[in-house]
Order: C-alpha cells, then sequence, then structure tokens
C-alpha cells in the first residue's frame, strides 16, 4: 500500500510538471503596505527623484535568519506580469516574485521609527522571526 500512495504522489507531481496552472488561475496572494510605511517609501522616491508610476518597490527573500529567511526591499524600474506579482498599495507598486509570493502571502511591512531605530519591518504570519532559533527572541 505504501508503495501505491507513492505512486500516486509521483504520478500527481509529474502531472503538474507537465501542465503547470497559470498564476492567472492561483488564488491572489496578499502583501500589505501599511500608509506609514508607503509614505516612507514615496518620501525616499521623492527624494532619490524616482518616478513613482514606472517605479516598483520589490519585495525578495533569501535564506537566513531565524525563521529561515530574510527580506529585502529594494526599488526596481523592472516589471515582468509573467515572473512577478503585483500589489498596488497607498500609491507604491509592492512587486515580488511569483516564486516568492506563497511565502509572503498575509505579510505586512510597516515603517518604525522610535528609540530604538528606524526602519522597515516585514511581519510574516506564516514564517514568525522566532520560529527557526531556540533561544531567539525578537
Amino acid at each position: 500500500m505504501r508503495n501505491s500512495v507513492r505512486y500516486a504522489h509521483f504520478i500527481t507531481a509529474f502531472h503538474f510538471s507537465l501542465f503547470p496552472t497559470p498564476y492567472s488561475l492561483l488564488p491572489k496572494m496578499s502583501i500589505e503596505l501599511t500608509s506609514v510605511a508607503a509614505a516612507e517609501v514615496l518620501n525616499v522616491m521623492e527624494n532619490q527623484e524616482l518616478d513613482a508610476d514606472k517605479t516598483y518597490l520589490r519585495v525578495v527573500i533569501r535564506s537566513g535568519g531565524c525563521s529561515g529567511m530574510n527580506y529585502g526591499l529594494a526599488f526596481d524600474e523592472k516589471y515582468d506580469k509573467t515572473v512577478d506579482a503585483i500589489y498596488p498599495q497607498n500609491g507604491v507598486n509592492v512587486v515580488t516574485a511569483k516564486k516568492f509570493a506563497q511565502f509572503l502571502d498575509g505579510s505586512s511591512i510597516n515603517f518604525l521609527d522610535n528609540a530604538m531605530g528606524r526602519g522597515f519591518l516585514v511581519e510574516n504570519p506564516t514564517f514568525p522571526a522566532n520560529a527557526g532559533c531556540a533561544g531567539c527572541h525578537h
């Protein structure tokens, strides 16, 4: 019986690799850019003389960190609808590679300016910051 279960999973995986689901049919993932974060992004764009209509805020994921993920934010002038997902919010076009979208679903990007410092904070309920390290407390 075990072999038949493995075989069924193999056939399913094989089927999907031959006939991938078009991204347009996948459920829409979401990334929230708070109004505070959007205001800071637009402020930086203005200071760097970037056109908000032609510039995207790109979210990337790199391996590492306590949850196994590090997030990066950067300005980008390239957006390819075949490989990127876009989330227009508060005057900012947030983009990420579709391969990252499932890992970012439900995440929010905020901007903090307090006694501890200034910076963007990505909060991901699917992969909490202290999920991977014993003794890691954020």
